[in-house]
């Protein structure tokens, strides 16, 4: 930083220090500057924004300190006691050390304050918003969170995220039970990596915009904006395995207006071979409006998790329902009506719930995924799980047409499901 705003910023400083005034809002105009001295409540709160006198005509100046540092209340401007303070203590030698939080605009170009101050499309200001709060050059003391700071990220989640107007639904299973390709049956996307390895190491949350963003912790805030689906996908995969550190939530948006009232959130397996993801998943639980705990056809009663489930739902008391993925590996109505009785027996009994549904998020996927033209019907005729039946027959392999793509889907079960989730 130059010396004359070091110099500035040291004697800005003093002067809070010698003062005793209520004003929440000083203005300090000095070399072709304008500093603007948002006094808090408390020093920790205070903070000073730097742009070019030019930028800014006096008439406008109330209003645009009022938006961009969120002040709610009515305040008035001081100009003339710190200028002629500063004019009268100029000479001062500033020895102590600055601990006022900085926002330098003036480092910015002329074209992207003009998109802070006039900019009135809301996507555009948001955008901007985002990037202003990124951008490492404007704080001195990146590890003091400024009361904007704190108000620019609750913007940024409602905005972006839209944390505080949707259900947020959990998944929650052991590792390997198929949380991931649920959700992206669900989704209607293959987003999350689904592997027979502990893939998921993080929360993630998805929601609904327009254009795909991912947002991160790491220990700075990372908000990243994507065009391309692909590119979106690969750093989603990445952020959100075990070899990304920082926090361990990852929030992520897709356009997907069925996602407008909800926000689903893929958790970490458990009982997997890093005992920190029970902790996490366990971490979240409070947060959940709605529960979708995850069975497995051919682990139903694995008493670690009745356990973990039982606590939880004693615990939290979340509104809860159970969903058996995996049906395609039982292909037997004896089968199917024995599970049936397994869980009523069990879970069922033990668990209050609002119903169990019994899903092939796979086929789901696969038939979803082929509508949208990502895979072909050679794909799903090589694929030894996908598979329809017609009375005692089942059709699979080269009999398996165009025609059974609906039939697929709605073998899943996946449709009843989803009408589920959108009336809950």
């Amino acid at each position: 930083m130059e010396l004359n705003k070091i110099n500035t910023i040291g004697l800005i400083q003093r002067f809070l220090k010698s003062t005793s005034s209520k004003n929440l809002v000083f203005e300090l105009n000095r070399y072709n500057l304008i500093y603007f001295i948002y006094r808090g409540l408390d020093e920790d709160s205070t903070k000073v924004v730097i742009l070019k006198e030019e930028w800014i005509p006096l008439k406008k100046r109330y209003d645009w300190i009022r938006r961009y540092l969120l002040i709610q209340n009515d305040f008035r401007i001081n100009r003339k006691s710190i200028n002629d303070w500063i004019q009268m203590n100029e000479s001062l030698e500033i020895e102590e050390s600055i601990d006022i939080k900085i926002i330098d605009l003036s480092l910015e170009s002329k074209k992207a304050f003009k998109a802070l101050l006039y900019e009135t499309n809301k996507n555009k200001k948001m955008k901007f918003i985002v990037e202003d709060y990124l951008s490492g050059k404007f704080v001195i003391s990146p590890n003091a969170k400024s009361n904007s700071n704190i108000t620019y990220q609750k913007v940024i989640n409602r905005g972006l995220f839209n944390k505080s107007k949707t259900k947020k639904i959990g998944v929650i299973s052991p590792f390997t039970y198929g949380k991931s390709a649920l959700i992206n049956s669900l989704l209607q996307l293959d987003l999350l990596q689904e592997d027979i390895l502990v893939k998921t190491a993080k929360i993630t949350t998805i929601t609904h915009n327009e254009d795909y963003w991912l947002m991160k912790e790491d220990p700075t805030l990372i908000i990243e904006n994507y065009l391309d689906e692909s590119n979106f996908k690969e750093r989603l995969g990445y952020l959100s395995t075990l070899n990304e550190k920082g926090s361990n939530l990852v929030d992520t948006t897709i356009n997907n207006t069925e996602l407008k009232l909800i926000t689903f959130v893929d958790t970490p397996g458990l009982f997997g071979k890093n005992p920190e993801h029970d902790e996490i998943t366990g971490g979240i639980i409070e947060k959940l409006d709605y529960i979708m705990y995850l069975l497995n056809p051919t682990q139903l009663g694995f008493e670690p998790y009745t356990k973990k489930i039982l606590e939880w739902q004693h615990k939290y008391q979340k509104p809860c329902i159970f969903v058996m993925n995996k049906m395609d590996l039982v292909k037997t109505l004896e089968d199917r009506n024995s599970l049936r009785e397994e869980f009523n027996k069990t879970l069922g009994q033990k668990v209050k719930h609002n119903g169990i549904f019994y899903v092939s998020a796979y086929s789901a996927l696969k038939a979803r995924l082929y509508k949208k033209k990502e895979i072909d019907l050679l794909t799903l005729k090589k694929d030894p799980f996908i598979f329809v039946t017609d009375g005692e027959w089942v059709i699979s392999g080269r009999s398996f047409t165009e025609e059974h793509i609906d039939r697929l889907e709605e073998s899943s079960c996946i449709l009843e499901l989803e009408r589920f989730i959108k009336s809950i």
